[in-house]
């Protein structure tokens, strides 16, 4: 289910489950642009993965829209760092 905020960003609702089989509601904002985009990611990632480096934080800042889609989903299963590391190694570029 996708909907629209007026002159915020979209939303959806969907069932996940996570890496362990827990079944819960996510609530996705995704803002108008890349850079709203990146940013809300950003935030997700210090949360999950601690203080990003400065070459992370670029290179998420340089994804486009639909790479930082695809890693606000990822993002859901990463448990550190490396999980970050290793999907920026494999998607960025």
């Amino acid at each position: 289910m996708i909907s629209q905020a007026p002159s915020l960003a979209w939303f959806g609702a969907h069932e996940v489950s996570d890496k362990h089989g827990s079944a819960f509601m996510l609530l996705t904002i995704y803002p108008k642009g890349a850079a709203e985009a990146a940013v809300v990611i950003l935030r997700q990632l210090s949360r999950c993965c601690g203080s990003l480096s400065n070459a992370a934080t670029g290179c998420i800042q340089a994804l486009q829209l639909e790479q930082l889609e695809a890693l606000a989903e990822a993002l859901l299963d990463f448990s550190g760092p490396a999980d970050l590391a290793a999907w920026l190694a494999e998607h960025s570029g």
